[in-house]
Parts: C-alpha cells; structure tokens; sequence
C-alpha cells in the first residue's frame, strides 16, 4: 500500500512571489540561502511514489494563506499530510484508501511568517521550520488504555488505533490490517439487509434465510463468526461471496440481533428486521429486503430463480433499476379535462400491463375560489405501484384577481391567461389573451455616459417574464441585452449610445420658412452637435420660433437619439407609455487632474482623480497610467466613487521606477477619457530596524513606536497587521509613528520561546516584517484609603511600568472628567497631580482612578 494513495500538487508562484516581492530579508538570514525572495513550491516526502493524480485537498486559503510545504507520516494502512502555508500555520490532512479529509483547523507554528521547511523524523517526530525557529509538532501522548473504540477515536496521536481482533487502543507495531486508525475518528461498522421470508414462516417454524453484510471499513478478516439469540452460542463461520460475507441460519418472523465473531469475542453488532413476502408490494421494497424483483409477473420472490422462467428481474443492490416517477410536479385546472406528461424511467412498453393514475388529494371537497389543492400522485401497473410519486397541485384561474397576477401563474406552469378576467387556456379559452398595463417606476442608476454601455435596473410592474420578447428604449436609445431579473418587477440591460449623429440631415430642417431670420439662432453654441435639443440655452426664447412654418413636421426630428426624454418598454409587441425624467445620459465628459502624482514600485498608492461627469456608481472602470508609446501601462484598480466629478483608484505593482506621461479611463467600455500628464513610479521605501527604545512593548499592544527610514513621503497609508481600524501617522519623510500590535500565542508549545515576536507592517503594498520584545503588561497596587485634596499628589504603585512603555504614554483619568497630571514615574510607581476640583463620580464617596497605556 503506497503511504500517499492519492495526491495532487500544483505551482504556487503568483501570489507568493508578489509576497516576496515586497519582503525584507532580517539580518540573520542569509540572502543566498535559496529560502527569502525565492518562489516556493511543495514538496512531498514519503516511503513510496505517488501513483494516483486525485486531489486530496482543495479549500479557500484566504484565511489560512497558500499553502508551501509538505510532510508526510507514513503508515501501513494511512498517511498524515502536514500543510504549511505562508503565514506560518500549520494544518494535517488524513489520507488513506477511502479518501482524505482534514483534520481539525489550521494551528499556528509562527504568526505571518511562512513554513519554510517540514522534516518527518523516524516517522515519528514532524519538524517545523519557520524563519525564527524549529517547533515538533507531532503529537506523541500513549495510547489511552482500557478503553472503548470511541474513547481510542478521541487520540489525535496518528500512531494510535483500535486494534480489532485485541480489542485495544494501541500502535500497529505488527503492521496488521484489522486496525483502526484514531485519526480517522471511525470504528467498524456493519451493513447488513433486512430480511424476506415466506408467509407460512414464523418463529415456531423456522427456514433457513443467508444473511448477506460487508464491513465499514472494508477490511477483510479471515476467520469471521455470526451469531445470534435463536441460535445461542452456536458460531457459525461466514464465507465470503464477492464484496459481501454470508451467514446462513435459521429465521421466523421476528427481528433479531447479529452479532460478529472473532477468536476475541463480537466486534460488531446490528439489527436485522423480517419481513412477510405478501408485503414487498413494489420494486424497492422487495430489493431493499434482499428478494428480487420478477419484471414480467410484477412480483417479489425470495431466489431469482422463482421468477417463473423468466430472466428479466431486479436483484438487491439494484434499486436505481427500479421503475420510477421522474417527474417533480404536475399542474391541473380544476374542473378541466387534460392530458399530464408524467416522465417515468424502467417503464417498458412489452412489459408494462395495466397502468392506473389515481391521486390521493389533501382535502376532499374543492370548493369554488378556495385556495390550489395539493396532492401525491403515483402509478399502479398489475397491482403494483411505483414506489415513488410526484407532487400534483390542482388550481383555478379565477382565483386570480389581476391581470398581473394571472399573467405571474401564467409563467409558474399554470394554464391561465387574462381575457378581461382570469380564465383557462384549455379547450379553447381566452383565444386572445390581453396584455397588462405596463407601469416603469425608476431606472438604477439614474444618468450615465452618452456613448452607453451602462448597466441599469428598470423597476416596474408588469413589464416581462422570461422567454417574453422585451424591448427598452431609454431616451431613444435602445437598451442591450435585456435581461429578466425578477419576474414582472426588475429587469437589466446594458444602455445604448445617445450620442446625436446626422442631426444636419434631417429632411427640411434647412429650408423651413424664416428659419435663418430668427434672431439669435445663428449664435447658438453648438447647433450641429446637439446633445438634448430641449436642453440648448436660450432655444425657447428665440423669437418666433413657435412660427416656423413647418418646424413640426420635420422628418425624424422625434426619432433623434438623445433627443426625446422619457422610457418605453414593449413586451410581446405591447408598448408602455413613455415616462419622463427617468434617466439621463451625460456629455461633456472631460479629466481634469489627479493626486497624488507618484506610487511607489509595489503600489497601493491611493489616486483621486477629478473632472466633469466622470462618477459613475456601478459603471465599469479600466483605468491604466501609461508611458508615452502605450506599451508600458500600470493599472490603477477602481477603489471608490467619491461624487459626480471625483473617483479613487488603487495603484498596481511597477516592475521598475518609471515616468508615466498620460492617464487613459475607460467608463463601460464605450467611453474613453485621456489626460496628458506626468505621473512618476518611484522607488520602495527604505525600513530601519526599531531602535531599542521602540522595540519593547507590552503584551497588550497599543504602545507608540516609531518607524525611521527614508521615502515615506512617497507613501499614503501605513498600516500593522491586525490593526484595522487605525493608520499609522505619517510625520514626515524619515518617520511614521504607529501603535504596536498585540502579542498572539502560539498553538505549539516549546520548553523555551523568545518574547520575541516579528510582525508585518505596510507601506501602501510595500510590506516588510518588524522585531519587537514583548514583556508582561504593568500590574498595580491597591490604592489606600485617602483623602485627596488641593496640592495633594496621589502615589500609584506597581511593577513592569516602564518596561513597555514611555512616560507620554501613560493617562491618568479620576472619576468621569478629571484627569491626573504625571509629575513622576519610575518603574514602580507613577506620581500625579489631582484636578482642583472634585471629579464627577456615579458614586457618592469612592472615586475610581483609571490608568491608560
């Protein structure tokens, strides 16, 4: 048996070399060591090859990072695949000749710092190495003895089992295959068959019955026993037929108890029900009950060969050949004739004899405008029924009072349609079915680019179902790709382009009477690139224009896209009214500027960028700073929109410092926006090591410190790991002032660990990792029973005060307003001065003192 049966492996490289990418090698480790800034690929070690290609693992790794690392412990009859990922977790996988599953959840070898090694020693000791130290994380704790199989499940030592034959919780020193492992959390099982017998048979006359049962998990044992409470202690040996034991004894009519024998005694029992012939009425019942299942004479019979010559029929274990009902559910309108198309399977015409429908309804009496009945519906054939049955549900149409819901049930399978009332489409009725009023209530969002390609959601009433023929002209433009999203309620599309073309074609626009004698027309901004007539300023204050001979009748004036003003939706042929003022497409769309104009290498950098109608929520953005020939880009990832002028992108990663010349956006795919400007991909910023009067803090975390270094300007948000609600503070180029995050515990104990502890900060997407000592928070004494007054400074004391933390660092709150003034400190006491006047306090005398770090 191979110690891996099955495994797949695949390349990590994306998101680790990014990782890497943005990593800092520490000073200990040597940059040539093959380990830091190097891609990672697993690797598996074991006694034998690996021969299968079935995955043994496949999860989400967004919480527990991508896994780097492989170890194996081998044994007999399974294996245990140590995981480590790249923030420093480790997680076990069990493999054996069923399958494999996890084992438990991930647990933490080094917090954010990647496994860089796993070693199997002896098969028994698994050693984790991480940058900063070696864990054995083998669990070796003995056998628990004089236990049962489920307390010997319980052991998380994977060299533990249950020894079958000994009946003990031990190691399988002797490499047999009648042992359990603890891992695996299962004890042997036994599936065994109910049983058939004849109508005559019973306790006080007996016949002899083969008892058919297989082990979970198959294991085979050589020498098996049955035994049972109507033979005594009488063992009779079990042969084995294929995948299946049998045992053959004497039944009646009675369930009794099966119990399985090994030299040690029974190491499993169960349950085995008896069942009269006359009562497997049908094709499952019979097989279930290990009789078999004559096709021709619909029947139940014990051996196959009573199957009267045929040699047609269904055995046990063959339950899928069964006839069945396929179908999920029917509809019928009450009081109506029709045909039901009832899908069934293993229903042969030359075999198939009689065929009876019949329905068991829920309620007997179905009254007019009472509620849709509901029902089980089987088939009968030869005094025989399908096991199985569908449902049936029995409505009528006029329960439906309005035409938009008798058009709804229309579309649920119901064979109804509107004709000035609800009625049915059988035998004739409502020939010509009417439409319902169509009612559009808004359009999300409301205005978008004029070139279109906007996603939007039309709201309404009654404006389509699926598979009807759906048309939406917004503003004279026509919708794409409409699709349905609730029935009658929502649909989508994608918004055509309103941009005016040909508006100087228009039949007669240039020879309207007095059209060139208006005063003012001829100074109108724009006329032969109208964008929205109705929107030209001044228009409706030209004199005379409500003269011009003809201006009406212009051909196709109305018909300009973008022109008109309102939204109309055609379902099947049948169109709304138009409704005003519901969308509006914007022009004039123009990039005015972005800061900041520089991200570092490996980006994050935040860019606002502004202009005119250029914010879109919901739209789709491409957004790309390019090099003057276009073939050198960096993508700026949409962040948020901030308004209609104003929207945030994210900075993607540069492969060398660079000057970028313009800024290329790309609104819906249709509407493309450049800006020529400089924008600059400067270098990573340069980290120092925490000078040893920031690098030790407390447990607790939220202590101060200060990062040096150079190019922090270059950078917009600095952030520690696990501090999400709170940036650190950017002083200046050389300076970032942060609060030290908390100490976490390791799930793997050693008999030394350092107070150590390394986290990760990040500059934008720059991340390097910090060394910081962590000490036992500050504890305090009891205050005396004192008066406090005028001048009167209070005594604080303590231990480990200063041994995490500055003086500035320390607040000192009396009551619920006053604050204590620190005139002194040490690392045992803390002096300070009392507020003048009395502290408000919820209490009448005592006032509580609260001391922050």
């Amino acid at each position: 048996m191979n110690m891996l049966p099955t495994l797949q492996i695949t390349q990590i490289n994306v998101p680790i070399e990014a990782f890497y990418s943005k990593y800092s090698c520490p000073e200990l480790t040597d940059t040539n060591d093959g380990f830091c800034n190097s891609v990672f690929f697993g690797s598996v070690e074991g006694t034998l090859p690996i021969t299968e290609d079935t995955a043994v693992y496949s999860k989400d790794i967004s919480k527990v990072g991508a896994i780097v690392k492989l170890g194996v412990l081998g044994f007999s009859t399974h294996s245990v695949i140590f995981t480590g990922t790249m923030t420093g977790r480790i997680g076990k996988i069990l493999v054996d000749d069923r399958g494999s599953k996890p084992l438990g959840t991930f647990e933490i070898v080094q917090h954010s710092f990647p496994v860089l090694d796993i070693k199997v020693n002896n098969n028994e000791d698994v050693y984790v190495m991480t940058e900063n130290c070696i864990v054995n994380v083998a669990d070796k704790d003995p056998c628990p003895n004089k236990v049962t199989c489920q307390d010997c499940m319980k052991s998380k030592n994977p060299a533990c089992g249950w020894d079958i034959p000994a009946a003990s919780c031990q190691p399988n020193v002797d490499n047999v295959t009648e042992w359990l492992p603890s891992v695996g959390g299962q004890c042997l099982q036994i599936e065994a068959k109910d049983l058939l017998i004849h109508d005559d048979s019973r306790n006080s006359y007996r016949e002899e019955r083969a008892v058919k049962f297989k082990f979970d998990p198959d294991i085979k044992f050589d020498n098996v026993f049955c035994q049972y409470e109507y033979g005594g202690d009488r063992l009779i040996q079990a042969i084995q037929v294929n995948e299946y034991y049998e045992c053959s004894l004497s039944l009646g009519d009675e369930p009794f108890t099966l119990h399985l024998v090994l030299t040690g005694g029974v190491i499993v029992s169960t349950k085995i029900n008896m069942y009269k012939l006359s009562s497997a009425d049908s094709c499952q019942d019979c097989v279930r009950t290990s009789g078999f299942w004559c096709v021709k004479s619909v029947s139940c019979v014990i051996e196959c060969e009573d199957c009267a010559g045929e040699f047609d029929f269904i055995g046990p274990d063959m339950e899928n050949e069964c006839p069945m009902i396929k179908s999920i559910k029917l509809y019928m309108s009450h009081g109506h004739t029709e045909n039901l198309r009832l899908e069934v399977a293993n229903l042969h015409p030359f075999k198939l004899v009689t065929v009876m429908l019949f329905v068991k309804m829920s309620r007997s009496n179905y009254k007019q405008k009472a509620p849709n009945a509901h029902a089980k519906m089987y088939l009968q054939y030869n005094n025989s029924k399908i096991d199985n049955s569908t449902d049936i549900e029995v409505y009528r149409c006029d329960n439906f009072a309005s035409c938009e819901e008798c058009k709804y049930q229309k579309h649920q399978n119901y064979q109804c349609d509107w004709c000035g009332s609800c009625v049915t489409t059988l035998n004739g009725g409502c020939s010509t079915p009417e439409s319902c009023p169509i009612s559009i209530y808004r359009i999300v969002p409301s205005f978008g680019p004029e070139n279109g390609g906007t996603l939007v959601n039309v709201s309404g009433k009654n404006i389509g179902y699926p598979n009807d023929n759906i048309t939406v002209i917004i503003n004279g433009a026509k919708c794409i790709n409409v699709n349905v999203i609730e029935a009658s309620t929502v649909l989508s599309c994608y918004s055509g382009s309103a941009n005016i073309v040909g508006l100087s074609n228009i039949v007669g626009l240039s020879n309207i009477v007095g059209l060139s004698n208006i005063v003012g027309l001829s100074n109108i901004v724009g006329l032969s690139n109208i964008v929205g007539l109705s929107n030209i300023v001044g228009l409706s204050n030209i004199v005379g224009l409500s003269n011009i001979v003809g201006l009406s009748n212009i051909v196709g004036l109305s018909n300009i896209v973008g022109l008109s003003n309102g939204v109309t939706i055609s379902v099947n042929g049948f169109s709304s009214s138009p409704v005003e003022n519901l969308y509006r497409y914007e022009s004039q769309l123009e990039l005015h500027s972005f800061k900041p104009d520089r991200s570092i290498i490996s980006g994050g950098q935040k860019i606002q960028i502004t202009g005119v109608n250029i914010g879109y929520d919901g739209s789709r953005y491409n957004i790309v700073f390019c090099d003057s020939s276009k073939w050198f880009c960096i993508p700026c990832r949409l962040f948020k929109i901030v308004s209609r002028t104003s929207f945030i992108c994210s900075m993607g990663t540069s492969r060398t410092i660079k000057t970028l010349e313009q800024l290329l956006v790309v609104i819906d795919d249709n509407t493309q926006l450049r800006l020529n400007r400089s924008f600059l991909i400067v270098t990573d910023p340069i980290v120092s090591p925490l000078l040893a009067e920031d690098a030790t803090v407390f447990k607790s975390g939220g202590v101060k410190f200060t990062i040096q270094g150079k190019g922090f300007s270059n950078i917009g948000t600095v952030k520690v790991e696990n501090e999400d609600d709170e940036q650190c503070f950017i002083k200046s180029d050389t300076k970032v002032i942060c609060k030290a995050p908390k100490y976490i515990e390791f799930d793997f104990e050693r008999r030394k660990r350092s107070p150590r502890q390394h986290f990760f900060v990040a500059f934008d997407n720059y991340v390097t990792s910090l060394t910081v000592l962590y000490v036992d928070d500050p504890v305090f004494e009891k205050l005396p029973d004192q008066t406090f007054g005028k001048n009167l400074n209070i005594v604080i004391k303590g231990q480990r005060i200063l041994e995490g933390a500055k003086q500035e660092e320390y607040t000192i709150n009396i009551g619920s307003d006053g604050k204590c003034i620190i005139t002194a400190i040490t690392n045992f006491n803390i002096t300070c001065l009392p507020p003048y006047g009395k502290p408000q306090t919820k209490t009448e005398d005592a006032i509580f003192i609260l001391v922050s770090v």
